[in-house]
């Protein structure tokens, strides 16, 4: 047995479909940033490497870098005087009549603010320490 098959011929074709035209796209507008201001230039005597860690400790703590550098006793001011103080000191090996001469202060004043510096890193390197044990 076999079969035949025979197909009938096509007599609808599918209808046009109709060519949309869609508006060119525009090109986005150009947003334009402007550049951060190059930093001021350091003071002179000073390096520009001493000069960023001054900026960046008077940034962390909010305060201006000529605050720091003047005789402001506000706390904010004074802490981050002294981390400046600990970070020249112990990143570049400054003397601390050294570092005094830069911020117009005695050289003891400059040991007593590392020393406390020193004491508030530590104190919270053992707080984390402390903590890490803590946790399980």
């Amino acid at each position: 047995m076999s079969y035949t098959y025979t197909f009938a011929p096509r007599t609808r074709t599918a209808p046009p479909v109709p060519i949309v035209r869609l508006p060119q796209r525009q090109p986005l507008p150009m947003i334009v940033v402007p550049k951060k201001p190059p930093p001021p230039p350091p003071p002179e005597g000073m390096s520009r490497a001493i000069y960023n860690i001054i900026r960046s400790a008077a940034e962390h703590h909010r305060v201006t870098v000529a605050q720091m550098m003047g005789d402001n006793r506000h706390v904010p001011v004074v802490l981050a005087r002294q981390e400046a103080w600990w970070r020249i000191w112990r990143e570049h090996g400054y003397s601390y009549p050294r570092i005094g001469r830069l911020f117009k202060k005695d050289h003891t004043t400059v040991l007593y603010g590392v020393r406390k510096h020193q004491e508030r890193v530590e104190a919270g390197a053992e707080e984390i320490a402390s903590q890490k044990a803590l946790t399980p």
